[in-house]
């Protein structure tokens, strides 16, 4: 059933990529540049994992949260040996943890038998307690519970700021594989049209052999020619075959299933393609003025606050364990229960009915709490300066690669104007071979020179568009742009 499914998805592959359709006049079956980005983003099984980060990072929250969670607790033990009553003892509490390190514990206890300890009698009712337990020393501002939910928010933070920079590395390689794709396919058109130009100039010069206008040597040269071109459009066409499975490495379905790219598919025209509007040069600049909304600069302020989180910590080691608690006990005269509630007391008299306890230690050299502090401030100063060196990293990248943008707009714009000379040095001399001024040799050289120009604005317009797409990855704006 799944390889059934499988297969449909690859005969089909050519309707679900109908992306880029946005009005009648394009063909229903182009690949269009952002459709293809936004497809990649939504299924792409990378991006589905990004988004896994973030969910991990929610259970991790949760998890943390759940430190707080109120504990009920029971115990119940009973002796019998001999007929007698040794002991039955039973026991419940319930212990709320808060998030200023104080414990609240209400707790009841029942107790019988013939030999129990001093210490374990109660009055015949049982009895109840309500007590607290206060750090005054060490987890007095943070402990294990407190530090593992801040540093879960802090992830929170992490995972958003990963998940953006997943995505933007994914994109990043899917552009440039479409971008490759394309360039690809747009030499093997060039490469299609001049042999059937070719083919259209060696039919001409035949008919006008018979006639008796031209040489057999001149058939001889266009037949060449148009199987020169014959062997180039194989050859483009091969390129252009392998780039398209290899951008299908990109397309999943919503299922889960790859989707193997339709020949029938093909890219939107290179000469229609848009070029980046002013208001991405304004979102660069923007990133550039406030960097540290980088992904990668947070990500590294967040593992700095997440460091910051753990020294301090480790810093509550250096002060001594005083943890204080009190408990008010129900008296024996306690009535839970009573015929009317006026007549309802707890037997809580705190002059007279109470546990009150001091719990101390700390070490004496402290060598552990030093070392272990000593360790977080080197990894955070560690941190710190690839921070640093990340943030100068980026603001020089940032700015070379926008030299480089604008040394591809300037190169495109000259390369416009010999493409455009070239052809119409191609169509006079074409025009001069039919009036019989010209030789077959000059149109085949004006020709060469046509393709040639095409080649190198074909390049161009593929390193423009990837220059201007590492722009963006530079910038972590991939998200923002599609």
């Amino acid at each position: 059933m799944r390889h059934s499914t499988f297969l449909k998805y690859i005969i089909l592959g050519a309707l679900t990529l109908a992306l880029g359709s946005q009005s009648h006049a394009q063909e229903e079956n182009s690949l269009e540049y952002s459709s293809f980005l936004t497809w990649v983003k939504a299924y792409h099984p990378v991006s589905r994992q990004a988004q896994l980060i973030v969910d991990e990072a929610d259970a991790k929250l949760l998890k943390a949260r759940g430190g707080f969670d109120p504990k009920l607790a029971g115990n119940y033990n009973d002796k019998e040996y001999e007929g007698s009553n040794y002991w039955d003892v039973a026991d419940v509490s319930l212990k709320i943890p808060t998030r200023l390190g104080v414990e609240i514990k209400g707790a009841f206890e029942w107790n019988d038998g013939d030999f129990l300890n001093p210490e374990q009698n109660l009055p015949v009712q049982g009895q109840g307690a309500l007590g607290i337990m206060v750090p005054l020393g060490k987890g007095s501002f943070m402990d294990k519970r407190r530090a593992d939910l801040a540093q879960a928010k802090i992830y929170q933070k992490l995972g958003a700021a990963e998940r953006t920079l997943l995505l933007n590395d994914i994109l990043m390689e899917a552009g440039v594989s479409y971008w490759n794709w394309v360039a690809l396919y747009e030499l093997f058109s060039r490469v299609q049209e001049a042999e059937d130009r070719s083919k259209v100039r060696l039919d001409a010069v035949i008919k006008s052999f018979n006639q008796g206008d031209y040489p057999g040597m001149d058939t001889l040269d266009a037949y060449n020619q148009w199987k020169s071109f014959q062997v180039q459009r194989i050859d483009a066409q091969l390129a252009y075959q392998k780039a398209g499975f290899e951008l299908s490495n990109y397309l999943w379905s919503k299922d889960g299933f790859p989707i193997i790219l339709s020949d029938s598919t093909l890219p939107v025209p290179i000469s229609d393609t848009i070029f980046y509007s002013d208001e991405r040069t304004e979102r660069v600049l923007d990133r550039l003025q406030n960097l540290e909304n980088h992904p990668v600069l947070q990500s590294k302020i967040y593992k700095l606050e997440f460091l910051d989180v753990e020294r301090r910590l480790k810093a509550e080691a250096l002060k001594p364990e005083v943890n204080v608690q009190y408990n008010l006990l129900t008296g024996k005269d306690a009535q839970l229960i009573n015929r009317g509630a006026e007549n309802m007391s707890l037997g809580l008299t705190p002059a007279e009915n109470f546990k009150f306890g001091v719990e101390l230690a700390f070490p004496i050299f402290l060598r552990k709490a030093r070392g272990d502090i000593q360790v977080t401030k080197i990894k955070i100063q560690e941190e710190q300066l690839s921070l640093d060196l990340k943030r100068q990293e980026l603001t020089n990248k940032i700015s070379a690669q926008r030299l480089v943008v604008e040394a591809y707009k300037a190169q495109l714009s000259e390369q416009r104007k010999i493409l455009t000379a070239s052809r119409k040095l191609l169509e006079l001399e074409e025009a001069k071979l039919k009036a019989g001024e010209s030789n077959l040799f000059l149109v085949n050289s004006r020709e060469q020179k046509l393709i040639s120009s095409q080649q190198k604005i074909i390049a161009l317009l593929q390193k423009y568009q990837i220059a201007e797409l590492q722009l963006l990855w530079y910038s972590a704006l991939i998200l923002d742009v599609i």
